[in-house]
């Protein structure tokens, strides 16, 4: 938790020197993703739950998007039904909502107004919400780690193809024993800078 506190203020702390580069272009990418949970949100010897897989909609901000490094925020959400499978009973779906809000670094291979592969890092809070995961501790901060590939078709206009892991630790119900996961993400979305 230390760590990903520490990489927020780390994020928040050169945000203004990276938008103040002389590349300060605004981007904004709306984007359509699938989002592939691994693992299980929470499992004992009695239960297991699983989120399942969905599409996300999401807008991705980007500022000094043309300089070498850039800064980002994310917002992804869209339905994600939560499973839960007990011992001896019929398995139970019910439903809930992902969100996913991002700060993060992006590191362009490339710097200005051209296709150019990247990397980002930085941190998540993951929100998963429904009426089943009241006061199970189920949200919580996340590292994120990406790779991508940004796709430069006009001097306005941005393609974008990402692939994103959220790992998290979690605390189901406030018991002893961290439930660790990773949440996939395979996004696309067109954007432009104005």
């Amino acid at each position: 938790m230390r760590r990903l506190l520490t990489s927020i203020a780390f994020s928040a702390a050169i945000a203004a020197p990276v938008a103040a580069q002389g590349h300060d272009t605004f981007e904004i990418d709306p984007s359509i993703g699938a989002y592939l949970p691994t693992g299980h949100m929470y499992r004992d010897n009695q239960q297991t739950w699983s989120e399942s897989n969905a599409l996300l909609y999401g807008v991705h901000l980007g500022f000094g998007a043309l300089n070498r490094v850039s800064l980002e925020l994310t917002l992804d959400a869209g339905s994600s039904p939560i499973r839960i499978q007990d011992t001896g009973q019929p398995d139970e779906t019910f439903p809930a909502r992902m969100l996913i809000m991002g700060i993060r670094l992006r590191y362009n291979a490339r710097t200005g107004s051209v296709t150019t592969p990247y990397v980002t890092a930085g941190a998540a809070y993951v929100n998963p919400t429904g009426d089943v995961t009241v006061g199970t501790h189920a949200s919580g901060w996340a590292a994120s780690l990406g790779v991508g590939l940004r796709v430069v078709t006009t001097g306005h206009l941005v393609g974008r193809l990402e692939f994103s892991d959220y790992h998290y630790h979690r605390k189901l119900f406030g018991g002893p024993t961290s439930q660790g996961n990773d949440d996939l993400l395979l996004s696309v979305g067109v954007g432009l800078m104005p």
